[in-house]
């Protein structure tokens, strides 16, 4: 017995190690083997509408394996690496379960938002990556220029209001953004080299860069006060060195690259090269080296002798003029320094009249001036003067604003333009821009290119001023309008209209917008837009209510008809019932969608928007802080109190119940009970604010003037100012989505976002 029982343990010893050597039964396979983790290939920044790929870092070449993607958004799919549509902008996670025979699984998960991003593409931001605001008209950006500055033929910044720097490595062909992170008004930038610049601006504001302009950093100057001026001064010798002024008095300086700063003994007139500040006076010419940080000395005093100084220059460190008056004798005297100010010598300065009212030495010998109505240069150091004859058509006033800069080269402005010569005044050309009406505001020479500026629109020519083209700016005949209404249809189409008797269209997001006229149709200021469908809508001018039927391709004017008076704005609840308001406190009603009006009640003062919750309540806002209600579809009204009273001029509802009224001095109240009751929200502005919307009844926006955003998350419990990165006043938002939206105002700019503003 005990023998079988050892045969038979033997046996199933063997059976074992057959099967674990392959032998024995061959149906049992081990389960599909999955990896310790896997992980998600794919992009976090999606075009929504636009086919998205997904993939994973799982093998695929065994089919027990089951791939179950769920796109966050109802979407899902079976296939190793499928393609995704998002629909929606958002943010969604997409997740992806890896499954095998056995029952195992694994998993991983990618955050990804979704946004209509392609509108933004390569336009200049308030934000990094195409975030926040960007310019979609005018191109690169609509803020006013003051200030260029080139380090060779390519390379060169810009910088102007909203705290905008921009650079370019073409010459100016085109511009890239670069975060200063201030709002202040830049008017001044100058670079050492081609890595290291400051730009000053108002209140004190004074940035450097060490990387070209990668970043900014904020010095301190301890200039707090504002400046407030175009005459804020900025001179930088070299990348330590550098001397800012306010424009009216005092100055600091640094020596080692704006680490410190040190009060400089003067107010300079003029920094020469070695660091000497000069500053002129009534009577006295002061110096200070070693950038003000010495001691003031008295380099010229006429106040014994009964003589005013009246001009001043230097021309190098030692070389220098000085015009002065005597009191004694009433006449002009001619004053020459070679020795850096420590002796001034009276000239005779034959040739050059009296009444010098400007006066520029280069170097030791080559001088220009105006006197008495006409230029003179010199070339030997101001002994003596040749006259420059006067271009053809230039009046001798406009010589006073005579800019030389140097022997050869010299500028004036006239009419709608600037005479240049190159060659020392022996011939003189008159650059202008044909297009432009209005006189220019400043020309410069930069790098072998010219620009010219009238008001906020430059131009650019590269030869000699033959030809110009505009960089920057709106259209000549659209700087002085106003874009004050804007719609979507969807992510595409959109229009908008302004001040200046034009619609704008687009077909692509805003990327591209085209002009039409709205001849024949009446006036267009501060118009608003209203679509029921993608065919019928209805815009309000100065005079009357449009409608159109076919999507704004053409309008008719119903209510012109009517005698009504300057329309300030109205609403549809439906495609029958709407209202519209004047400026004579009449309020209009239609009830067949706008073929007919009749006057429906005259308020006791004018009104300035109107929004209805339905056909029956709707609420009229206007001067004041004047809030009145209706609960019978417009025939009576109440005055609802407010603690308000700056104008209101604007009204929305974020819901049946929610509405938030906007205006002036940064007045924002709200009511939680449908108009019935008003409180006032604090926000953080005091800017003129000019429309509100919401998207949803958490989702809105408040916008106004110099380029005021704000925007709550929550509902209205928080407001939170956005950057636009612009100056302009803007009158007028929509919001597809809490994404995607458009911004349009002043300068008949309009902004874009595709990430709801942040």
């Amino acid at each position: 017995m005990r023998a079988i029982r050892a045969c038979a343990t033997a046996l199933v010893s063997l059976c074992l190690f057959l099967s674990a050597c392959g032998g024995g039964d061959r149906g049992v396979t081990p389960p599909a083997e999955l990896p310790g983790a896997i992980s998600i290939a794919g992009t976090t920044t999606v075009e929504a509408d636009a086919p998205t790929p997904f993939s994973s870092d799982v093998e695929t070449a065994d089919d027990r394996l089951t791939f179950t993607w769920d796109f966050g958004d109802g979407g899902t799919s079976r296939e190793p690496s499928p393609s995704h549509q998002f629909r929606a902008p958002g943010e969604y996670e997409v997740t992806l379960t890896v499954s095998n025979d056995a029952g195992d699984s694994r998993r991983a998960a990618l955050k990804v938002t979704v946004g209509h991003y392609a509108m933004v593409q390569d336009l200049l931001c308030s934000g990094p990556d195409q975030k926040g605001w960007c310019w979609q008209r005018p191109r690169p950006m609509g803020n006013t220029i003051e200030d260029i500055a080139f380090v060779d033929a390519t390379t060169g910044w810009a910088v102007g209001e909203a705290g905008q720097i921009l650079k370019t490595v073409d010459g100016g062909t085109t511009w890239s953004a670069q975060a200063s992170h201030v709002t202040d008004r830049l008017i001044k930038v100058r670079f050492a080299s081609a890595t290291v610049g400051w730009v000053a601006g108002d209140n004190g504001a004074l940035l450097r860069t060490s990387d070209a302009g990668a970043t900014w950093t904020r010095q301190t100057s301890g200039m707090s006060q504002p400046w407030g001026s175009y005459n804020v001064g900025l001179v930088v010798l070299d990348e330590q060195r550098a001397v800012v002024t306010p424009g009216y008095w005092g100055s600091r300086s640094t020596i080692d690259g704006g680490q410190t700063w040190i009060d400089a003994a003067v107010t300079p007139n003029q920094v020469t090269a070695d660091g000497t500040l000069w500053e002129m006076d009534f009577y006295w010419l002061r110096k200070s080296g070693n950038l003000g940080a010495d001691e003031s000395t008295v380099s010229f005093d006429g106040s014994l002798a009964g003589q005013y100084l009246r001009r001043f220059t230097m021309g190098s460190e030692r070389h220098g003029l000085l015009m002065v008056y005597d009191w004694n004798t009433s006449t002009e005297l001619m004053r020459r320094t070679s020795d850096g100010g420590a002796s001034w010598m009276t000239i005779a300065a034959t040739g050059l009249p009296g009444d010098v009212s400007y006066l520029k030495l280069f170097g030791a010998n080559d001088a220009w001036a105006v006197a008495s109505g006409g230029m003179y240069r010199s070339t030997d150091g101001a002994s003596s003067w040749i006259p420059v004859a006067r271009p053809t058509g230039a009046s001798y006033w406009e010589l006073d604003a005579l800019s030389a800069q140097d022997a050869q080269t010299a500028w004036f402005p006239h009419e709608n333009g600037y005479y240049l010569t190159s060659d020392a005044g022996a011939h003189w050309t008159w650059l202008h821009v044909e297009q432009e009406p209005s006189w220019p505001t400043s020309l410069a020479s930069s790098a072998g290119a010219l620009w010219l500026r009238y008001s906020e629109r430059m131009y650019r020519s590269t030869d000699g001023g033959t030809t110009w083209t505009q960089v920057f700016g709106a259209a000549p005949d659209e700087s002085a309008s106003g874009l004050s209404a804007v719609w979507f249809f969807d992510s595409k189409k959109g229009l908008a209209v302004g001040t200046g008797g034009w619609m704008f269209e687009t077909a692509d997001g805003g990327r591209q917008w085209a002009r039409k006229s709205l001849t024949g149709q009446p006036g267009y200021l501060n118009s608003r837009l209203q679509f029921q469908s993608s065919s019928l809508g209805w815009m309000s001018g100065a005079w009357g209510v449009s409608k159109t039927t076919d999507g704004g391709a053409s309008w008719w004017s119903p209510l012109t008809s009517a005698g009504f008076a300057y329309v300030e704005d109205f609403h549809f609840v439906d495609a029958r019932n709407g209202w519209a308001i004047s400026n004579r406190q009449d309020v209009y009603r239609t009830t067949d969608g706008g073929d007919s009006w009749s006057l429906q009640a005259r308020l006791p003062s004018s009104s300035l928007g109107v929004r209805f919750v339905d056909d029956r309540v709707g609420i009229v806002v206007g001067y004041g802080g004047a809030i009145r209600r209706t609960s019978d579809g417009g025939a009576t009204w109440s005055l609802r109190p407010t603690d308000v009273f700056a104008d209101l001029r604007r009204v929305a509802f974020a819901d049946a119940s929610t509405g938030w009224a906007v205006g002036d001095g940064g007045a924002v109240v709200m009511s939680a009970d449908g108009g019935l009751t008003w409180s006032r929200v604090p926000v953080p502005t005091a800017a003129n604010l000019h429309d509100v919307t919401f998207v949803d009844p958490m989702h809105g926006w408040i916008v106004g003037d110099g380029g005021t955003v704000l925007a709550t998350a929550d509902g209205g419990t928080t407001w939170s100012v956005q950057s636009s990165g612009s100056a302009l006043g803007v009158l007028s938002a929509f919001f597809l989505d809490a994404y995607t939206g458009w911004l349009v105002g002043e300068g008949s700019a309009v902004l874009a976002t595709a990430t709801g503003g942040r």
